[in-house]
Order: C-alpha cells, then sequence, then structure tokens
C-alpha cells in the first residue's frame, strides 16, 4: 500500500476501505494520545464518502482511493511525518479522498455550456419574457458562478458530510484548526 506501484484493481471496493483505514491510522496515529479524530467517526465517514462517489468512468471511488494511495505513498516514502504535523497529513489524505466527490462525470467546461432538458426550458421561458440572450448552463455551473465549478462542488460536498455527529472527522479539533482545515483542503482540492 505504500508503494506507487499498489495496484487497486486486485482488490474489492470493501477491502479499499479498509485500506483507507488503515492509511488514515497509520499516518495520523489514531491509537496515540491525544488524537483528534475518531476511529469510530472515521469508519463511518469512509462509508458515507463511498456512498457519495459516483458510478462514472472515470472520477469514481476507486480513482480517489488510488490518488489518495499516492497520496499515502509519497507521506510513507518522503518520510513527511518528519516535516509535517498531524493536521497537514491530515488535510493531504483528507483531500486526497475528498477531490472529485460527487463527480457528475462532466468537465467543467460542460457545467458551464450545457444545459439540461429542463433547465433549457426555463432558460427559454425567461430569455424570451425578458427578450434577452441567456448562457447556458447546468446548475452547478449557476451555482457556482462558472468558477472551478466541479472543484468548488466536491469541496461543498465534503465539508457538507462534516455536518452530521456521525461522520464529523473535524468535531474534536479547535474551532480555529477546523478553519485553517476547511481553508488547506479547499486550496489542495482547487490546485
Amino acid at each position: 500500500m505504500g508503494l506507487p506501484t499498489f495496484n487497486n484493481w486486485l482488490y474489492t471496493d470493501a477491502q479499499l476501505l479498509g485500506l483507507l483505514r488503515f492509511a488514515f491510522h497509520d499516518v495520523i496515529g489514531l491509537d496515540q494520545e491525544p488524537c483528534f479524530l475518531s476511529s469510530g467517526i472515521l469508519n463511518a465517514w469512509i462509508c458515507v464518502v463511498y456512498r457519495r462517489y459516483n458510478d462514472v468512468p472515470f472520477h469514481n471511488f476507486k480513482h480517489a482511493f488510488t490518488v489518495a494511495q499516492m497520496m499515502y505513498s509519497i507521506i510513507k516514502l518522503a518520510d513527511l511525518a518528519a516535516c509535517f504535523n498531524q493536521l497537514d497529513l491530515f488535510v493531504m489524505l483528507f483531500s486526497a479522498v475528498c477531490h472529485d466527490l460527487d463527480h457528475p462525470g462532466f468537465n467543467n467546461n460542460y457545467q458551464v455550456n450545457i444545459l439540461t432538458f429542463l433547465a433549457c426550458l426555463l432558460f427559454q421561458l425567461v430569455s424570451f419574457a425578458f427578450n434577452q440572450q441567456m448562457n447556458a448552463r447546468t446548475t452547478l455551473g449557476l451555482r457556482y458562478n462558472d468558477i472551478s465549478v466541479l472543484e468548488n462542488h466536491h469541496c461543498a460536498v465534503a465539508f457538507d458530510l462534516l455536518h452530521s455527529p456521525l461522520t464529523n472527522l473535524l468535531a474534536r479539533m479547535p474551532t480555529e484548526s477546523q478553519r485553517w482545515v476547511r481553508q488547506a483542503a479547499v486550496r489542495w482540492v482547487s490546485k
């Protein structure tokens, strides 16, 4: 698991979920005190994240696992634990896991320029009523003002999952640390 040559295709999704738990345990040191992360909450969060990845050809759970596994490999091989604190390492793994959450399978350009059938009807009505031309875009494009649409969406979904006490990985952190994690994760996912 700690090598870049790891082949995730040899494992079932259930096994990959277990390996993801292992990566967090290993990197964050969940068995060490004090630890800001609860093992039970981590397990619940991983299961919810798994369900929030769509069954699309590329940006699916296997892809997210591959990115997280590569991040884990880099952390281990470069001994980043000697250079970064527990919170930094957490953000690296968290961002890798969440970087494509709820990906619809279409790119940013599609989100900005293409309409669904119902949205098209609505825009035609509005355009006709106000006698003006409107750009075609999806609801995600509208929600994020056509700016890094998918990246903003992945971050929004990731932090929305933390609203439940059952999956709030940040619950034991001081408020300032929670704020820092959010800012850092948004930067990581947006790059």
